[in-house]
């Protein structure tokens, strides 16, 4: 029989400030496992697939976002330039396969992410190309071969989550973004090359999507550790990860091995139920700590989606919203406020002005959103709410471009280049590079601050030079 070392046990586990210190790191490194448990379980707790609302599809099956947000949405800064499909995945018995359509030349991102929310594969426009192509994900114990031409994507853990983002240009674009989102189709290894029809689901009363970071945070000590060690039966640990099983070990945590929370020692109980109460504050902290500050902007830590040992990023990245893009296909700029420390207001003129050479560098494209102080879409006369290179904005006569903020109607002559702050109160800014390349990746290329127009008052008299502007490495 196997013994399990304990509090009281080891030398210096007998102090409150150490078992609590262990059970914090159980519940960090288990946050992200039970997290996309949570939210795999609602997402998939439907009879049919949603592809119209992106609300959720059976295992194995895609739904589909077909709606761009608007003024009318609630929803927290979203962006109006992809629409996303996603699917969960269960690859425990045989491979999915996944069929893509040819995208001609339609930036779009594609995350494999595992049950951790590691993400073991990123495909689309940037590294895997726009061309039609079909892959395989498979199990961690999958060593069967298939066939020529399906690549093959390896996931460390039975269960996980496909996100899809596709670029989307306007209303008018819609229906042919529905149909490449039709064109989107997986199926089990052993049915793929049949006329296969996907089985219903089944329906669960489940808490909403929004709700699953909450919902994870009021479990209780007894179903958050139990859970953990029942998931990680299905979905073990990373290789890497010995050395905090080893950790967990102390306290009694096996992942795999069935926990009997009443049967642990007093003492490592009142730690693992204190742990519950503090660890998602330090959450909450570890997040805003994520982001750095670029100019008056602020981008959140780099990389996403790529962790390793690092359970406290991990999680953290988890708890500020689940299923981020990776920083290779996006990297998001925000900003609130001037040099000066005042807030963005919308009764002041305002102006970004991107010198000659200095526009966002991408492959992809670039866009900037308004977001009123309620952090949500602004509706305008115009019915713009972002404004980017997919715009041909105007240049400046010395070849810069210099984008306009403010809630008044400019000049005929700069209107190419307006972006409608909301009729009253404070204001946000998210500036978004998809497909950025190395100069912004690597943080040599850094947005410029925001500026009240006041101080370019000479620059904004002058008729801009209609040009067209050309992608940065297109």
């Amino acid at each position: 029989m196997v013994m399990i070392p304990v509090a009281g046990s080891e030398p210096g586990l007998e102090q409150p400030s150490a078992l609590l210190d262990i059970a914090l790191d159980a519940y960090t490194y288990a946050y992200p496992l039970i997290a996309l448990d949570t939210l795999r379980r609602i997402g998939t707790s439907v009879m049919k697939a949603d592809c119209e609302h992106g609300r959720g599809a059976p295992i194995n099956q895609f739904t589909h976002l077909r709606r761009l947000p608007d003024a009318t949405s609630t929803e927290k800064r979203p962006s109006v330039d992809t629409l996303r499909s996603s699917l969960w995945f269960d690859v425990s018995r045989e491979p999915l396969i996944v069929t893509l359509p040819d995208w001609a030349g339609r930036f779009h991102s594609i995350q494999l992410l595992d049950a951790w929310s590691d993400a073991f594969a990123c495909l689309g426009t940037r590294s895997t190309g726009t061309e039609a192509q079909r892959f395989a994900i498979v199990g961690p114990s999958w060593r069967r071969s298939l066939p020529r031409g399906i690549r093959v994507y390896r996931s460390p853990t039975a269960s996980g989550w496909l996100l899809c983002n596709i670029e989307v240009r306007g209303a008018q674009d819609m229906p042919h973004v529905a149909r490449l989102q039709a064109s989107l189709s997986a199926a089990p290894w052993s049915q793929w090359a049949r006329l296969y029809s996907p089985p219903a689901g089944a329906a669960e009363l489940l808490p909403g999507a929004s709700d699953a970071v909450r919902a994870v945070c009021s479990l209780r000590a007894e179903h958050y550790f139990t859970r953990f060690c029942a998931l990680t039966r299905h979905d073990p640990p990373h290789a890497h990860d010995h050395a905090m099983l080893e950790r967990l070990r102390r306290i009694g945590l096996v992942p795999g091995r069935r926990l009997d929370f009443a049967g642990l020692p007093a003492a490592v109980r009142a730690a693992l139920e204190q742990a519950v109460l503090v660890a998602p504050i330090r959450l909450q902290a570890a997040h805003a700590r994520l982001r750095s500050r670029c100019n008056t902007w602020y981008l959140l830590g780099r990389p996403y989606g790529a962790y390793g040992t690092d359970y406290a990023t991990r999680a953290a990245m988890v708890f500020g919203g689940l299923g981020s893009c990776a920083s290779e296909d996006l990297l998001t700029y925000s900003a609130r406020q001037e040099s000066t420390g005042d807030a963005f207001d919308s009764a002041r003129r305002y102006t970004l002005r991107f010198g000659r050479g200095q526009l966002p560098p991408t492959q992809g494209f670039w866009s900037l959103t308004v977001y009123d102080d309620r952090r949500r879409l602004v509706a305008n006369e115009l019915g713009r709410q972002a404004i980017g290179s997919r715009d041909d904005p105007s240049t400046d006569p010395d070849g810069g471009v210099t984008l306009l903020v403010q809630r008044e109607r400019p000049a005929a002559s700069l209107q190419r280049n307006w972006l409608p702050a909301p009729p009253s109160g404070g204001f946000s800014l998210s500036l978004r590079l998809y497909a950025p390349l190395a100069a912004a990746r690597d943080g040599v290329w850094m947005p410029p601050p925001l500026r009240r127009a006041e101080a370019l008052g000479a620059l904004l008299s002058t008729r801009p030079t209609l040009l067209r502007l050309e992608r940065p490495g297109a």
